[in-house]
């Protein structure tokens, strides 16, 4: 399984980038308190040790006698089913008889008729016609690879499922979070376009006049957009499903994160951080970058920070209903 992305802010990244981590095989579920049970352990094993067994598929049998051929097709297609056979026992005795239902609909999902199982699509990969040197061994990376993504995609959704099957009753589930994260990505987009485009450029490099100038109204444009930025993402905990105690607490913690507080400043927050970077001493050309740059890594920290103090209160929350 490929590792969740990190949230990383860098000068110029376009903010669709990070606004939602990676969701392959429950990175988010982990993240909010719901990934660490043993049956989804053991599922997401399962899923590890398949992924493990197809590699080797590929490099002993595919290509394991003078390369891909229609002899050596059939002898990979027929391991790979044997491989994803011990895959649905795996699950099976993770899940336990309890879950038959889920089981039926897992094993459909892996090795069922449809075109669209986890079988039919392994098969479906065309196989490699490059045999030798470099083109050889490009070709067979590309397979392995494809074999793998088609595994990961399939199989977030029985993980997602064995999830939902043994999330305490009124945890917050990871689609509900995901769901709140992409309403505050847009919101950050929005704040980021606003900020470069009207404050940054249409008014503290406004031309004919000097940054020091117009420092005053850009400071005043840019409280008023952080403003803007606040209310999106509290309207965004009221409307999410999130529990109401949830919401209440993130309301307060995420405004601290991104509005200069009343009284007790503490030069944390996004607006203090902008307020505080160096007023430009002219419009030249660095003297922009070094502003961007440092105005993109500021909006960038406070995206992921939001995202942290999110994630940390409803962790928090889910495990107050249960032990996992």
């Amino acid at each position: 399984m490929r590792k969740g992305i990190s949230f990383r802010p860098s000068a110029g990244d376009v903010l669709e980038d990070r606004t939602v981590p990676s969701g392959d095989f429950g990175g988010l579920a982990s993240a909010i308190g719901l990934g660490q049970t043993m049956q989804t352990q053991a599922v997401r094993q399962a899923f590890l040790t398949f992924e493990t067994a197809y590699q080797k598929d590929v490099t002993t049998i595919l290509y394991g006698t003078g390369g891909p051929s229609a002899a050596t097709r059939s002898t990979f297609d027929t391991q790979v089913a044997t491989d994803l056979q011990t895959l649905e026992n795996s699950i099976q005795t993770a899940l336990g008889s309890s879950q038959a239902t889920l089981n039926a609909s897992i094993d459909e999902a892996l090795t069922g008729s449809a075109s669209t199982s986890l079988l039919n699509e392994l098969k479906g990969i065309a196989t490699p016609t490059a045999t030798t040197g470099r083109a050889g061994r490009v070709a067979e990376q590309r397979f392995i690879n494809q074999g793998i993504r088609d595994t990961e995609s399939l199989g977030a959704t029985p993980l997602q499922q064995v999830q939902t099957a043994t999330t305490p009753t009124g945890a917050v589930t990871a689609a509900t979070v995901r769901s709140v994260m992409t309403s505050i990505g847009r919101a950050f987009l929005t704040f980021s376009k606003n900020y470069f485009k009207n404050d940054v450029q249409g008014i503290l490099f406004k031309s004919g006049t000097t940054p020091s100038a117009q420092r005053a109204a850009f400071n005043t444009a840019v409280a008023a957009d952080v403003n803007t930025l606040v209310g999106s993402v509290t309207s965004a905990l009221s409307s999410s499903g999130l529990p109401s105690s949830v919401v209440s607490s993130l309301t307060t913690t995420l405004t601290a994160d991104l509005q200069t507080p009343s009284s007790g400043a503490t030069g944390a927050s996004l607006q203090e951080r902008l307020a505080a970077l160096r007023t430009p001493s002219s419009s030249g050309f660095f003297q922009r970058a070094f502003f961007t740059f440092g105005s993109s890594w500021d909006i960038g920290s406070a995206n992921v920070n939001v995202f942290r103090d999110l994630l940390s209160a409803v962790k928090t929350y889910n495990q107050s209903l249960t032990t996992v």
